[in-house]
């Protein structure tokens, strides 16, 4: 019985590329990222910009949701693993990290000069009207 893969017209195992594009992995990014590119509410690029912009007090963060910031990260970061080195994105963690920092201090700021509720405040909102 003659060897299909032999004429090529089979389609590879999940083993390594063959270099023919018409079988390889389509999902394999066609360059590795040198950055995550995030698609958020206000901004649309490179997260180290991003960072950049909010350092230098460019772009008010306190417009971009956190929450959706951490969400798309950890979807680029998932996506990538098996293509980018684990240094790489440890660096993009620290980055994502000082924005989620600066996201919540300028989302506590509109609190005046408190920056955490006291716990007498935080009880005052779960005590019982009718125990009052």
């Amino acid at each position: 019985m003659p060897d299909d893969r032999a004429t090529g017209d089979a389609p590879p195992s999940d083993g390594p590329p063959t270099g023919d594009a018409l079988w390889d992995d389509w999902d394999t990014p066609l360059r590795i990222p040198a950055m995550p590119v995030l698609h958020l509410d206000g901004f649309h690029g490179p997260m180290d910009l991003l960072l950049d912009l909010v350092e230098r007090q460019r772009i008010d963060l306190g417009r971009i949701s956190v929450a959706a910031l951490v969400e798309q990260f950890v979807a680029e970061s998932a996506r990538v693993v098996p293509y980018v080195p684990i240094e790489r994105r440890a660096e993009w963690l620290v980055l994502a990290a000082r924005l989620v920092r600066y996201g919540i201090s300028t989302a506590m700021a509109g609190r005046g000069s408190q920056k955490y509720p006291t716990f007498a405040a935080i009880y005052s909102r779960f005590q019982d009207p009718a125990d009052a």
